[in-house]
């Protein structure tokens, strides 16, 4: 988004994205390193591999352990942004690409100074462990127009059920509300998400039960056949109208 908070004090600003983003989005700028007192500049962090433990050292001095409060700070997110409130509804998540903290999927990872795989930054492998039903995604893929309309079908999807779940309105509306999605599953499939949406109304601290319910729900997408969905996410998309937080009724 433009804030100077990289290690060497410059930013990886993306004008064209996020003109694109903010007026159907709320977006809020985060980055866990400085969250966390590492300051700007900084040293470099690297993912080390170490006795089948993966952590956030220094590039250059691996004594210096910054795994856990990336971690313990992660926990703090998921735990602010898990409630009722529409001001802290985490409807979906764009991580920073090969970022030790923030990659998603894309960061080296080092074992004795020789790269061996990528895999997910210390931080955004606890947001995607605790959250599995998230929309997630890395900015360059938001590049591309169908990551980014499937990234924004899955965020309103996911707000307008935080609404129905916390609200008096129940699983019967978020059907109704997104009939194209619904029509585009499987009869079982469908069978499946209701049984787990009905179990959705319980006390609102219950959030175990609201992962799973939201867990069921993104599979059933998932599951679908690729072309299947993504014509859904575009014709859900085509329809949708540009007020934030939510997709028009279709």
């Amino acid at each position: 988004l433009g804030e100077r908070v990289r290690y060497d004090g410059t930013s990886k600003i993306q004008p064209d994205l996020i003109n694109q983003l903010d007026p159907l989005l709320t977006l809020k700028p985060l980055c866990p390193e400085v969250a966390i007192g590492m300051g700007v500049p900084r040293p470099p962090i690297q993912l080390h591999l170490t006795n089948d433990q993966i952590e956030a050292v220094y590039a250059e001095d691996s004594t210096t352990n910054f795994t856990r409060p990336l971690s313990q700070y992660a926990e703090q997110i998921i735990a602010e942004n898990h409630g009722k409130s529409e001001n802290n509804r985490l409807c979906g998540y764009i991580f920073k690409s090969r970022s030790p903290s923030c990659g998603a999927g894309s960061t080296p990872i080092f074992s004795d100074g020789v790269h061996v795989r990528f895999g997910d930054g210390i931080y955004a492998h606890r947001i995607r462990n605790a959250m599995p039903w998230l929309p997630l995604m890395e900015e360059e893929e938001l590049e591309h127009q169908r990551s980014r309309n499937r990234f924004l079908f899955l965020s309103y999807l996911i707000n307008d059920y935080y609404h129905c779940v916390h609200t008096e309105e129940d699983e019967k509306t978020f059907f109704k509300y997104h009939h194209p999605l619904t029509n585009g599953l499987a009869k079982k499939r469908k069978n499946q998400l209701a049984a787990s949406l009905e179990h959705a109304h319980l006390p609102s601290d219950s959030n175990n039960v609201f992962d799973c319910a939201l867990t069921v729900l993104i599979e059933s997408l998932l599951e679908t056949s690729h072309q299947e969905f993504e014509n859904i996410v575009d014709n859900a998309c085509s329809q949708a109208g540009t007020k934030k937080g939510g997709l028009t009724p279709l």
